[in-house]
């Protein structure tokens, strides 16, 4: 199956969308292949998203319990 994409930006007048740059015919499956690696994060980006969550939980927990501790 077949779509069509636009390469530029999509404004419409009248009935018609017009495209400010050129229609293109792509494969679904190659459209999928993009939006999927447009939208997905490698191994690194999430080791450090994780990494850095990590971090700030344990910085969080580590101020709340030296809080506590001074509080009684």
């Amino acid at each position: 199956m077949e779509i069509v994409t636009c390469d530029g930006i999509i404004s419409q007048s009248g009935s018609t969308p017009q495209c400010s740059g050129s229609w293109q015919v792509v494969q679904v499956a190659e459209f999928a292949a993009q939006y999927r690696e447009a939208f997905t994060m490698s191994p690194e980006e999430f080791s450090y998203l994780a990494g850095t969550f990590v971090t700030w939980f344990l910085v969080a927990f580590g101020v709340r319990l030296i809080r506590r501790m001074f509080n009684t």
